[in-house]
Order: C-alpha cells, then structure tokens, then sequence
C-alpha cells in the first residue's frame, strides 16, 4: 500500500463515526463494544504502580476508563488522537501520542501491561507490531490483545445480506469490512504471537458463553 497513513485516516474517519462505544447509532454494535471493552479493562487490572499502553488507542474508549497507574495511548489516526485527547482531558495520569504501530518509537523495557485491541486486522504488519511491544514491555509483561471472529463472521454476513436481516440487525454498520486487511482464527493468531515472542496464556470468547464469539480476546505474557 502506497499510503497506508493515508488510507488509515480515511478508514477511521469514515467507519469510527462517534467518539464513544455508548453512543454508536447500531444497538447491537454499541453493546458487543461495550461489552469487549469491559472483559478488556478487567483483564488489564491497572495498579498504581504500572505503565500501561494501548497500541492503537483511537478515540480513547478504554484509556479513559482506567483509573490507576500511568497511562499512554498511541495512535496512527490523527482523528483519533484529537478524539482521545478529547475523551480524556480530565483524566491527569493519561497520555496521548500519535504514533505508528509499526515502528513503535517508545523506551525498551518501560511497560508492565499492553493492550492491543481490534488492531492487527487493520494493519498492513502486524509481526511489526508484535516486535515493538515485545521490545518495549518489560520481561513477563501482560499483553491483552483482541481480534474480531472474521473467518466466521464474513459468512453469517453473506446469509444476512441476502436476506435483508443486516440491514434490521447492523443498520449503518460496514457490510464489506473494507478495513479489515489480515483475517485471524484462534489457531493462526496464536502462531502469530508465539512467533514475534509472546507466550498465549488464554484466550477468552467475546462476549462470553456465546458462538461463535464476536470476537476473541487473548491474554499473553512477553518472554525475553
């Protein structure tokens, strides 16, 4: 891709149309977020003392809802950035960076706990990403990461597009994916991390006890 800054933006502006989860348009999206993020926030569960990152933060939605330790969010969106910085103005111990995933420009072994969610799919490397935040996570750091369930999904999609329940279901919602540029199952992300050097711990369906999941949520520790 010849300009990814480029398509980024015009990704994120056209389909991260709202600043916040509890005030998408689509009923059913705005809980699945919510949702997600919250299984995310518990999972992380900052202490006064850590650094957290999120990796690909976009409008803040999580960053905002940590209450502890010191807290960066980086971005390649410059919409997201403002949106973030927007989001958590009130919130002291909360920085915002725009930033490129890919060449992850932070301190080598500063971060106790990294959350990189709904990201990877939206990138052109995700081994890049998984490198930097091996470098920069401190030896046996938590990493969350999440993924949404494509592989299933984009066929459910099929069957509701062809019957018109999308539109009742998603209405406003993107029926291609268009941003979606890699395709994950549980087996091939697992190989992904364990390959740039993240050890999987756990992988969590979201939201829970249904299938197929929305999305899976995986807990992962950094070997150096």
């Amino acid at each position: 891709m010849k300009n990814f800054e480029k398509w980024n933006e015009e990704m994120f502006r056209k389909h991260a149309t709202t600043d916040r989860y509890e005030e998408q348009i689509n009923p059913v999206l705005r809980m699945l977020s919510t949702i997600r993020m919250k299984q995310i926030i518990r999972l992380v569960n900052a202490q006064p003392h850590e650094h957290i990152l999120e990796v690909g933060c976009g409008s803040g939605q999580i960053i905002r809802r940590i209450n502890k330790g010191k807290v960066l969010g980086i971005d390649y969106s410059s919409t997201a950035v403002s949106m973030a910085k927007r989001n958590t103005k009130d919130k002291e111990y909360v920085t915002v960076m725009k930033m490129d995933a890919q060449k992850i420009n932070l301190p080598s072994n500063k971060f106790d706990k990294i959350i990189c969610a709904e990201v990877l799919e939206h990138l052109e490397h995700p081994a890049k990403v998984l490198q930097g935040i091996r470098r920069i996570a401190k030896p046996g750091a938590k990493v969350i990461l999440s993924f949404p369930n494509d592989r299933v999904l984009d066929k459910i999609r099929v069957i509701l597009i062809k019957t018109g329940i999308f539109d009742i279901l998603f209405k406003g919602a993107d029926k291609h994916m268009e941003w979606h540029i890699q395709k994950f199952t549980p087996k091939s992300f697992r190989k992904l991390l364990e390959r740039n050097g993240l050890k999987v711990k756990r992988t969590y369906l979201s939201p829970p006890l249904v299938w197929p999941p929305y999305s899976y949520i995986v807990t992962a520790t950094v070997e150096k």
